[in-house]
């Protein structure tokens, strides 16, 4: 009996490809047939089709990276799930795509990597054929999960938000960011789809009122409550918003807060989730100051177990030091805790976070503050080995400069790391030294990453920027001041460029 090779079996090559790029998978196309077969459906599952456009750029560098046709995509169009497709693409894009389920709108112009090609001497389009064309592919394609909106202008009528609300009868999750909503015979069907969601993210977006629809509407299917820097939608409505979604799971809450009104605002909001508002909460994101034990207080109100928590505000008030009563409760936590994000948590130590990563085994997500060197190479050893986010702010006093190897090589055994912030704020500190002579050659390990956030005091030469060319293939952007050399920077941002990853 002939032995069966394990790449030929079709369970193997489909777990394979759920860890290639586009790149990679067009390779394994072109192998042999029955590999097409395995890995085309993964190549195609998410498309970008929108218009390259870099302010500054000439028009070589503005070209698009990856070529297709419309005809090509109509005859792959069952294979789609996702498209992301801006105010530049083509009517020709506007088609059914029989299994689509997420769909991105962006009307502006936006720095994408592109999976589908615009005529380059297409006509501009007016603003009215933009929304009828946005309108059209709604209407579509009702198979359609997730609705993704950004840049949505004033302008647009009520046929689009009438089109999302009967045209898309699975709709369950929706985004709306740097939006505007106001057009009156929108408001209906707008509050008409929220509605029915189970989730909702509005992001620095303009936002109608609904008590002028009905007091009585209710938000029960709501599990997932985003609400950040929303306008039109007052504080007291966001808040009475909030209140009737009792069935929320995870909750993010930045208000736009005038001068004087925090506390009392702060006050509500911990009367209402004190009084068992939303028994099923799990994730719970604070972009308010707040007093230290009533942050406290509204965590041990809570009966299920915390897998997220964001706190970026203040936590001020009596205890000491500050954020300690907070801390003690989310200690209680941290055998559950997947996602956390208290970078901005003034009072957050170093050994805290030493602590939380030798205490937190499933954490997906930490972002904290200053970090000594020292303190994480001392303590326990980290296990939260599935980390994919990590963003603190290492610090070196100037006699421990060959520590640098040393973290760099505890990084190097968080395989599945995709963004890493080793000193991103603007501080004139020593922080981790982004160069080949300080142990960056570590982080080969580190083939998923994709952002970088270097901060300051840098002295990344062609070397670094090589080596990580070769060996980070998912990069996407680099943060920071690479090199305190102005034409230096310039160079090698342009080498970045012609490597396909931003700089900024």
């Amino acid at each position: 009996m002939e032995s069966v090779k394990p790449l030929d079996l079709p369970e193997i090559q489909h777990y394979v490809a759920g860890y290639l790029n586009k790149k990679e998978l067009l390779q394994c196309i072109l192998v042999c047939k029955s590999w097409n077969q395995s890995f085309l459906p993964y190549l195609w599952e998410s498309i970008k089709a929108a218009w390259l456009v870099v302010p500054g750029m000439n028009n070589d560098e503005n070209k698009l990276t990856q070529v297709t046709s419309p005809e090509v995509l109509q005859r792959h169009s069952h294979l789609v799930k996702t498209v992301h497709i801006s105010r530049q693409s083509h009517k020709q894009y506007t088609i059914r795509y029989p299994n689509l389920r997420s769909l991105n709108l962006m009307e502006g112009y936006w720095y994408m990597l592109c999976h589908v090609q615009v005529q380059e001497d297409q006509e501009e389009e007016t603003d009215d054929a933009v929304e009828k064309k946005f309108t059209a592919l709604i209407t579509l394609n009702p198979t359609i999960i997730r609705l993704n909106i950004t840049n949505l202008p004033w302008y647009y009528s009520a046929d689009f938000w009438t089109a999302v609300s009967e045209g898309l009868p699975h709709l369950r999750e929706l985004s709306v960011a740097m939006s505007t909503i106001q057009d009156e015979s929108s408001i209906c069907a707008f509050w008409s789809t929220c509605v029915r969601l189970e989730t909702i993210d509005f992001n620095d977006s303009t936002i109608p009122s609904f008590a002028t629809i009905t007091n009585d509407m209710t938000f029960a299917s709501i599990r997932k409550l985003h609400l950040m820097f929303v306008r039109v939608l007052d504080v007291e409505e966001q808040l009475d918003l909030i209140t009737r979604c009792q069935n929320l799971e995870d909750l993010l809450w930045a208000p736009v807060l005038s001068e004087g009104t925090e506390v009392a605002m702060s006050d509500k909001f911990k009367i209402i989730a004190e009084a068992g508002t939303w028994p099923k909460l799990t994730a719970l994101s604070v972009y308010f100051q707040m007093q230290d034990k009533d942050l406290a207080s509204i965590l041990e109100s809570r009966t299920t177990p915390l897998r997220k928590f964001e706190f970026q505000g203040a936590a001020y008030g009596t205890s000491t030091p500050p954020f300690h009563c907070t801390y003690r409760i989310i200690h209680r936590h941290f055998h559950t805790l997947v996602h956390l994000d208290i970078r901005y948590t003034t009072a957050l130590t170093s050994p805290m976070h030493q602590e939380i990563l030798s205490s937190c085994p499933s954490l997906d997500w930490f972002s904290g503050g200053d970090f000594a060197a020292r303190d994480a190479l001392d303590g326990e050893p980290w296990v939260c080995q599935w980390i994919r986010t990590f963003r603190v702010h290492f610090v070196f006093e100037d006699h421990e400069q060959h520590l640098q190897p040393l973290i760099f090589k505890r990084l190097s055994k968080l395989f599945r790391l995709e963004d890493l912030g080793g000193g991103f704020d603007n501080r004139e500190t020593r922080g981790l030294d982004f160069r080949l002579s300080s142990g960056l050659g570590a982080l080969s390990t580190l083939t998923r990453l994709r952002d970088v956030h270097v901060g300051v005091m840098q002295s990344v030469g062609f070397d670094e920027i090589e080596w990580a060319i070769v060996h980070w293939t998912e990069r996407r952007q680099l943060f920071g001041s690479i090199n305190a050399d102005e034409a230096i920077t310039i160079a090698l941002k342009q080498r970045l460029r012609e490597s396909i990853i931003p700089a900024s």
